[in-house]
């Protein structure tokens, strides 16, 4: 076998490995998800599943990375990692959340493994936190305050206020239908445009101090 067959045929098996947890975490979850089943659905054997991840929480990391990459590559094609962008424009601050929002819908049985990960393992919760950092946002508000805009606290204590706000809010409504501490009874989930432009309003009014 040429090295490049094998080199498709692990890149398949990493992809079943990860479409298989991937649709056991929206079923079961990620704690009642054992790497037996995630073997057992991708149709693969426990020494394959070995070759590529030492754990379950390594084949999570990788998901993770996924997610970060669909981002990545999302505000790529909206252009939302231009230097040059200003978050006190509510066009180009919609882009950024518009972006966040729809690619945690998509990557929304990782996003909830995560957080019940984290809630079970300390340094998974530690490891989480590097992964889904605020670097991006942060250097964004950075910039506003080199140019003299008055916001409403410290650039990086900010960046963590507005993410925070950002994951708990997608978690509440996406994961859980507004079941979740956070949530209300009292109507049905929000829409995409509709959650994307409370937000968008939300922190566009908040990142500066009045």
């Amino acid at each position: 076998m040429t090295g490049s067959i094998r080199r498709a045929k692990a890149e398949q098996t990493v992809l079943a490995l990860k479409a298989a947890a991937r649709r056991l975490f929206a079923e079961r979850g990620y704690l009642n998800t054992k790497i037996t089943d995630i073997l057992a659905e991708a149709g693969r054997s426990a020494g394959v599943f070995y070759d590529h991840f030492a754990s379950k929480e390594e084949l999570l990391a990788a998901l993770i990375a996924d997610f970060r990459a669909d981002a990545a590559e999302r505000a790529a094609a909206m252009d939302c990692a231009a230097d040059e962008h200003d978050l006190s424009d509510r066009a180009q601050l919609r882009a950024h959340i518009e972006v966040f929002w729809h690619t945690y819908t998509a990557h929304l049985p990782v996003m909830v493994a995560m957080f019940q990960a984290s809630m079970v393992d300390g340094e998974l919760t530690a490891g989480f936190g590097e992964w889904l950092n605020t670097t991006m946002l942060h250097q964004h508000l950075e910039q506003l305050d080199k140019r003299g805009v008055h916001l409403a606290g410290d650039p990086a204590l900010l960046a963590s206020a507005v993410s925070s706000m950002l994951l708990q809010f997608a978690y509440v409504w996406l994961a859980t239908g507004g079941r979740a501490p956070g949530g209300t009874t009292a109507r049905s989930a929000p829409s995409a445009d509709e959650a994307i432009d409370m937000l968008t309003s939300l922190v566009h009014n908040g990142i500066v101090a009045h």
